[in-house]
């Protein structure tokens, strides 16, 4: 069988070292191209960082949670019956996590959710207090 391989190197020399290492051959044939025959193809090719436009680019989407918001559930039911009692920091609301099988870091973050969802609210010097809600009669 017979095989035909083109390839476009910058020096003759490359070409001569590569096939004489990989190939055994007895008849070959070199044509010599312009300078600028080999970089038509890649001139049409778009840079390797091309930027796409801002409006092409699809919107991230939101991030969810598979599980809804529960306040009387999990840690955010311990965190609430203890500020019920009175005022606690952070640093006093992770000893209670930690005694119930709780990440006690994961303590503000829930504080972030429960202040989205007005439940909780700093009062100063990282102290954190229950929202007072309004009774539904």
């Amino acid at each position: 069988m017979t095989y035909k391989v083109t390839f476009i190197l910058s020096t003759a020399e490359e070409a001569f070292a590569l096939f004489a290492r990989l190939l055994p051959m007895e008849h070959v044939s070199v044509e010599q191209l312009g300078k600028e025959a080999g970089r038509a193809k890649h001139a049409q090719l778009p840079p390797k960082h091309a930027q796409i436009p801002k409006a092409q680019l699809p919107a991230p989407k939101r991030r969810t949670s598979a599980h809804p918001f529960n306040p009387d559930a999990g840690i955010n039911r311990i965190i609430l019956s203890h500020l019920a009692k009175r005022p606690h920091t952070i640093l006093e609301l992770r000893a209670p996590l930690k005694a119930n099988g709780f990440s006690p870091g994961s303590v503000s973050s829930r504080m972030v959710a429960l202040r989205k969802r007005n439940l909780v609210t700093p009062v100063g010097n990282g102290t954190w207090i229950l929202v007072e809600q309004p009774s539904a009669t």
